[in-house]
């Protein structure tokens, strides 16, 4: 699946300087507001890349919805001489749902025999013009709204209690505005009935942009699905898009999954027999990353052969990588 590479970024700002725990500022810096950074968004969309895109902005989360008469989707030639791949093990059936405070992961997972070669067929892949517009489309979010939750130039304090003072300091001086937690782009083809999801947490974006995040690492933070959906078509405005607040619960529940079907499917350490070994090691890293431990359960139904585990959030230790 394709993923979007991210260029690199630079925010220049201003340095804050404290001497002693009280430092004097001469003035405060500009702080980008959500709606100004909607506004600016708006506006590299329309004077730059020249495309029609709409903003909702609903709690935590920005949805972007950019409607195109284009294909999605593509079907050529495979490269002479591909090799075809041989898959030990593949998903049959996987979703992930969230209900109160468990997690509920109902799979099939079998061993599949396919026999490996070479020849000419054909595949599936995204046109070289929409792989551009999702880049700009992104590169557009992270110019508008990245330098929403930190003030330029500031730094952090190794030493627990100089940090704390000089964040007060800081907090005291500059009115901050909260950055979304989450965007969702959605690129819908509005003549077939065909949209791809996109869906990208603050903070990775921000990581992603700074390269601090290895890039397999990121391409499993940044969720993205394709989907037919009827209600699209026609529609150039994103009226009849369903859009709702993104919770960091639900969130990971997506990459649970989305990290389940990159294991077995993309990733360069292709995974063992043990499927539940696996899966819980998928959990737990998906936890860890964000720090998230408001959960109560993870429950496993292996659908194929009927089986049902419960594990609670101590148990996934036994499974950290």
């Amino acid at each position: 699946m394709f993923r979007i590479k991210l260029p690199y970024l630079l925010f220049a700002g201003l340095v804050f300087s404290t001497v002693a725990g009280c430092g004097k500022l001469s003035s405060p810096p500009a702080i980008t507001t959500r709606p100004e950074a909607t506004k600016r968004f708006q506006k590299i969309i329309k004077e730059e890349i020249k495309q029609p895109a709409f903003v909702r902005d609903i709690g935590d989360t920005v949805w972007v919805y950019v409607p195109q008469e284009e294909n999605i989707l593509e079907i050529k030639a495979a490269p002479a001489g591909m090799a075809l791949p041989i898959k030990k093990l593949a998903i049959r059936f996987l979703k992930v749902t969230l209900q109160d405070k468990t997690y509920n992961i109902d799979y099939a997972i079998v061993v599949e025999k396919q026999y490996g070669g070479s020849g000419q067929g054909d595949m599936t892949d995204y046109p070289e013009s929409f792989k551009r517009k999702q880049q700009n489309i992104v590169t557009a979010v992270a110019r508008s709204y990245l330098d929403m939750e930190e003030v330029p130039g500031d730094v952090e304090y190794i030493g627990a209690e100089k940090q704390a003072t000089h964040k007060r300091l800081v907090d005291a001086y500059v009115k901050m505005d909260n950055p979304p937690k989450f965007f969702v782009i959605v690129f819908a083809d509005i003549i077939r009935g065909l949209k791809m999801v996109n869906m990208t947490y603050f903070r990775d974006l921000k990581l992603s942009m700074s390269n601090a995040l290895p890039p397999e690492e990121y391409q499993k933070r940044y969720i993205s699905e394709i989907k037919g959906d009827a209600a699209l078509i026609g529609d150039k405005t994103g009226e009849r898009l369903q859009c709702h607040d993104i919770s960091l619960a639900e969130f990971l529940a997506k990459q649970i999954e989305y990290r389940i079907n990159f294991k077995y499917q993309q990733s360069s350490f292709p995974p063992d027999d043990d499927a539940v070994k696996e899966i819980l090691q998928i959990v737990g890293d998906t936890f860890r990353a964000y720090d998230f431990k408001n959960f109560d359960l993870i429950k496993l139904h292996d659908v194929e052969n009927d089986k049902r585990l419960a594990f609670e959030p101590s148990q996934l230790k036994t499974f950290q990588q």
